[in-house]
């Protein structure tokens, strides 16, 4: 493919892999691929060659979940929603022939696969499907492999907690493996056994009130679980006996860890190693203790496992100086052997600059970590406008991966930061835990030092710094234009929060528990959640923003755009002159293909551009 006239088109035709799953028999990977521009879903064989595509259309614009292979590796299910509204269906699509089956027809809730059982009649899912009388959460559902006798399995005082989950049956299909609560405490959760003889669930696990413990895999003999707790200063990867209770913890417990997949063997576990901006896949022997850290790094949308000889790892790697490929590591070898290549697209290759990890002091001595992205031009004789990046989350992170829009925002001359500001994981449960009931807080002042870090650099004009984020980003984008409005030259948001009550008021169950997590309860919080809420205080804002939602997001709701703009129209502000807005009918939370993100993110940089891009501007 060769560069085009449109840079961003050219950046945006780099392709990325979501959500990639080993087969039960570990000899193919199936994962979601957008080398054309929509993600589709694909197979590769793990001795390498050319991936094969199996969907042509039937899957979603932007998936948002995982995929589910079927026990004989013939079919996949995968989630399904509308526009991006987050309401999914199920559907079951035969490898290779790409024949799709719905399995469920009610698009009024979220659904999400979770596993098949080892005989491959029966499949799990989690559902926040109403029940009369009740309030909607996700609880655990079962039905037949081909859609019929749907019925719910397993309800607690808090939903079941499905994040790490990579299949809830036994091997041996006589006990189910979960996480859930019926504590008070919406950050609690232990590990619960169900047999499907038997109508109660029973506590297996549970590690200390407030914190979680999730089981992630079972051994090949189902005598053990592989769980991951946050409740000491990292998280832990365990072994849970499932006989005696006795639970084995693996590492020296200085990194969060969180095993992922036992060897065929079952001599070994792979867990994955999170240190800062960096993840790495870590291979413990059982009997040993000993530890192979595999060469390959990981980001959010990677995975890695065991294929079935037990001694070699397939993993999904990237970093900030590739796009993602799939290599097979082993401990006798060196190096990784690469089963498909990174895919640059229209992109040169040296064209790519690499990231630098960097440490700035926040406004209490902190240090946050960040990833810097410096155009090569860069000189104190050549200072460059720059731009904050805020993350999603909050209970999330920035990777070292390979990352298109600060690749493109380099191109055209712009400095980026990414910073992990308090809140977000990979550093330890403390750090992760610094904006409990501070949402809007610490992390904020986190942001704003980070303007104050980029405007010291010699290399950066300190009259030109902008931010940008989406979700939580876009929040902190709203709150740091309202309550640091001196710092910025402009900003976008996309898809971030300005109200939280009324936003909590219109999300979906999942995200109301989450916000409780954070903020507590709305009522009792009222005060809280007002606070901090841009949207009560617009008239702070004096620096240009764009405001960017999909009408059909589940996760931060359209009225979080729309009250903002109401509150700049009310201040006096004139859309055109001193914002903009631009509301998208047909999405959702998260962008899908490339024609989507082309018309968000197009006028996101553009605007940016424009108010960067000359030194004689200079803010109010």
């Amino acid at each position: 493919m060769s560069p085009s006239a449109d840079p961003l088109l050219d950046w945006l035709s780099v392709p990325s892999i979501a959500f990639p799953r080993l087969s039960p028999l570990r000899e193919r990977l199936g994962f979601f691929w957008d080398p054309e521009g929509r993600a589709e879903l694909f197979v590769l064989d793990v001795r390498g060659g050319r991936p094969t595509q199996v969907s042509h259309g039937e899957v979603p614009k932007a998936p948002t979940a995982q995929i589910v292979w079927a026990p004989d590796g013939r079919s996949i299910v995968f989630s399904k929603d509308t526009d991006g509204n987050e309401l999914h269906d199920l559907y079951r699509i035969d490898v290779p022939d790409g024949r799709v089956t719905r399995l469920t027809d009610d698009p009024t809730c979220q659904r999400y696969a979770l596993g098949f059982s080892g005989d491959g009649r029966s499949l799990l899912f989690a559902s926040d499907k109403g029940v009369d009388g009740e309030a909607r959460q996700l609880d655990l559902w079962r039905m037949r492999a081909d859609g019929t006798d749907i019925v719910r399995i397993a309800r607690h005082r808090q939903p079941v907690y499905l994040w790490v989950t990579r299949n809830l049956f036994a091997p041996d299909d006589r006990t189910i493996a979960y996480c859930a609560s019926d504590e008070d405490d919406p950050r609690d959760g232990g590990v619960y056994l169900l047999r499907p003889a038997s109508a109660e669930p029973e506590l297996a696990l549970h590690v200390r009130r407030g914190s979680r413990v999730a089981p992630t895999a079972w051994s090949p003999d189902s005598r053990t679980i592989a769980v991951v707790t946050d409740a000491y200063d990292f998280d832990r990867a365990g072994l849970l006996d499932v006989r005696s209770r006795e639970v084995r913890w693996l590492g020296a417990g200085t990194a969060d860890e969180a095993p992922i997949d036992f060897s065929p063997d079952g001599r070994s576990l792979l867990v994955t190693r999170v240190e800062g901006v960096r993840v790495h896949p870590v291979v413990y022997d059982l009997s040993s203790g000993e530890e192979w850290v595999v060469s390959a790094q990981l980001d959010f949308r990677g995975g890695a496992g065991f294929l079935g000889n037990s001694r070699q790892v397939l993993v999904v790697r990237t970093d900030s100086r590739r796009p993602h490929s799939v290599v097979v590591a082993s401990r006798e070898e060196t190096t990784a052997r690469e089963v498909m290549p990174p895919n640059f697209g229209p992109i040169p290759s040296d064209q790519v600059v690499p990231s630098e990890v960097v440490r700035y002091p926040s406004f209490d001595g902190r240090p946050i970590e960040a990833l810097l992205y410096r155009p090569p031009r860069a000189s104190p004789s050549n200072p460059v406008p720059a731009i904050v990046e805020a993350h999603g989350g909050p209970t999330w992170q920035f990777y070292d991966d390979f990352d298109v829009f600060s690749q493109y925002l380099v191109s055209r001359g712009f400095a980026v930061l990414r910073p992990n500001v308090r809140g977000s994981t990979g550093y330890g449960r403390e750090f992760r835990d610094l904006n409990l009931m501070d949402l809007g807080g610490g992390d904020l002042k986190d942001v704003a030092s980070a303007s104050d870090f980029l405007r010291r650099q010699p290399f950066i004009d300190p009259d030109r710094v902008a931010i940008y984020g989406v979700s939580y980003g876009g929040y902190l984008t709203y709150a740091a234009l309202t309550w640091y409005p001196h710092l910025w030259r402009a900003g976008v948001a996309i898809a971030g929060v300005t109200d939280w009550k009324r936003g909590y008021d219109e999300e979906v169950p999942d995200l109301q528990h989450y916000d409780r997590e954070l903020m507590g309860d709305p009522v009792e919080n009222a005060a809280l959640y007002h606070d901090r809420s841009p949207v009560f205080f617009a008239k702070n804002v004096t620096a240009p923003i764009l405001m960017i939602h999909g009408a059909n997001d589940a996760r931060c709701p359209v009225s979080h755009a729309r009250g903002f703009r109401d509150a700049l129209v009310r201040e006096g502000r004139r859309e055109g002159v001193d914002f903009e807005y631009l509301e998208f009918a047909d999405e959702g939370h998260s962008r899908g293909d490339r024609e989507q993100y082309l018309r968000s993110y197009r006028p996101a940089f553009d605007f940016l551009e424009r108010h960067l891009s000359s030194p004689d501007l200079r803010p109010t």
